[in-house]
C-alpha cells in the first residue's frame, strides 16, 4: 500500500537526487522546470500548492510497510466547486 503527504522543502533534498538529466526532468514535470532542478524552483512550485484555496496539491508518495518516499506527484487545475482535478 501506498499513502499520500505533502511535498514539503524537507523533501526537495530527494527529489533534486533523483532527475539525473535534462530527459528525466523533462519527462517528470514537462517544461515547467530547468535542469539542473534547484530548490529555487521547487519553492515556486509549492508556493501557492497546499492550501484550502490552491488549485495545485504536491505529494511525495510513501510505502506505507518501509516508510520510503517512493515517489511524487502533484494534481493541478483543481476545481473546488467541481471539486475536480486533472
Amino acid at each position: 500500500m501506498i499513502e499520500l503527504k505533502y511535498f514539503e522543502r524537507s523533501d526537495f533534498k530527494q527529489l533534486i537526487n533523483w532527475i539525473d538529466s535534462p530527459q528525466f526532468l523533462l519527462q517528470w514535470g514537462g517544461p515547467a522546470f530547468e535542469f539542473p532542478l534547484n530548490a529555487d524552483q521547487l519553492e515556486k512550485y509549492i508556493e501557492n500548492a497546499n492550501n484550502n484555496y490552491s488549485d495545485t496539491l504536491v505529494y511525495k508518495v510513501i510505502d506505507s510497510e518501509t516508510g520510503d518516499v517512493i515517489g511524487h506527484i502533484s494534481l493541478g487545475k483543481i476545481d473546488r466547486k467541481n471539486e475536480s482535478p486533472e
